[in-house]
């Protein structure tokens, strides 16, 4: 036959906690028992901002540390874009197709055309002066030196020989 015994462990414990607290409360002199509860308010109001503080340093640390990784994330997409651009620049720069590279010499070559041509007009300017009144030029001086090779075979069998003669008018 089962015996129900009730055994409270949990009074004899708080009687004791009790009686030794008294105990030492009663041997504190008159002074410490006046700021007893002035200190204790005041350790517990340190505790709980203490607490309060830990907790807000706890979550800046956590959204500082989602933020550099974050950043670094962020890092690495730009270097990688930084890549790519310069692959897209390196590969536009570059003729892709028959058309592109005919392209390409045609103004190459129109290019060369137009300095030629402006190399001629401001010689023809330092050689002669053009009154816009009637449109005639009057030559500062003549050429004394014979024409190049290109020239010559440009201007054909009209030319002379003789570098000498001043430049035909252009009418």
């Amino acid at each position: 036959m089962p015996v129900h015994v009730d055994v409270d462990f949990m009074t004899p414990f708080v009687t004791s906690v009790k009686k030794a607290s008294r105990d030492v409360w009663l041997q504190l002199p008159p002074p410490v028992r006046q700021a007893a509860p002035y200190v204790g308010a005041s350790v517990g109001t340190g505790i709980l901002v203490f607490r309060i503080q830990q907790r807000r340093l706890d979550h800046a640390h956590a959204k500082n540390k989602a933020l550099e990784q974050r950043l670094e994330v962020l890092t690495t997409e730009r270097d990688d874009a930084k890549i790519l651009a310069k692959e897209l620049k390196s590969q536009a720069s570059r003729p892709q197709g028959a058309s592109e590279m005919q392209m390409v010499a045609a103004v190459s070559q129109a290019t060369r055309a137009a300095a030629e041509a402006a190399t001629a007009a401001a010689g023809a300017a330092a050689i002669c002066i053009i009154d816009p009144r009637n449109g005639t030029y009057t030559p500062l001086r003549t050429t004394t030196r014979k024409p190049s090779r290109r020239r010559q075979a440009k201007m054909a069998p009209s030319s002379s020989s003789d570098g000498d003669q001043p430049m035909p008018s252009p009418t």
